[in-house]
């Protein structure tokens, strides 16, 4: 059963994946629990056709489900009319200097320049912020960009907590057997 639906015209929220159908009820819960609207968290879903629970996994349904609420581990923000927008994965943030920054976010405006083919942003560890983040790129066939001119394309365009402090200029992305970015790879420097 669908959770969520577009408007007629779907151009007008391009970035949204619906909004809650009849039945379902949305809630975004922050670390502290529940959030304004507008504010990052994690998706929560409550609805009659969400699942009971994992068959023979109780502590695995407890992990999940709270209160008739299952927790989805998509991080999204809720407009203020309701349209539901993915930002990323609850497990994928990474928390510098006490800012939560999602790799999605940072990856959109790398793949924004034209030069950048593919984008990877991960945390890496800092003494000083707990984790730093790190992009890497693969540009695209005869382009000529430098890390510092990628680097700067970021600044302009994300907050200055979230923009990387180290971009890594890679011939290709490593990439599992299904074409996915090995993000952990990236992170361990196995590249």
């Amino acid at each position: 059963r669908p959770i969520s639906y577009c408007p007629d015209d779907p151009t007008d929220i391009p970035d949204a994946v619906g909004r809650a159908v009849p039945g379902v009820e949305i809630r975004i819960a922050g670390d502290g629990g529940a959030t304004s609207r507008g504010d990052t968290g994690e998706l929560l879903i409550k609805s009659p056709a969400a699942m009971d629970g994992y068959l023979g996994d109780p502590e695995e349904t407890r992990s999940v489900l709270e209160d008739g609420w299952f927790k989805t581990g998509d991080l999204a923000t809720v407009s203020p009319e309701g349209f539901v927008r993915i930002v990323g994965r609850k497990r994928e943030r990474i928390l510098r200097g006490g800012y939560s920054i999602f790799p999605q976010e940072v990856e959109a405006v790398l793949l924004s320049h034209p030069a950048v083919a593919e984008a990877a942003v991960v945390g890496v560890p800092s003494p000083d912020m707990g984790e730093e983040v790190a992009a890497f790129v693969a540009l695209k066939p005869k382009a000529r960009i430098t890390a510092e001119e990628l680097l700067e394309h970021c600044k302009e365009h994300l907050a200055r907590f979230k923009y990387p402090r180290q971009v890594n200029i890679i011939k290709e992305l490593p990439k599992g057997p299904t074409g996915k970015i090995l993000k952990s790879e990236l992170a361990k420097g196995q590249f």
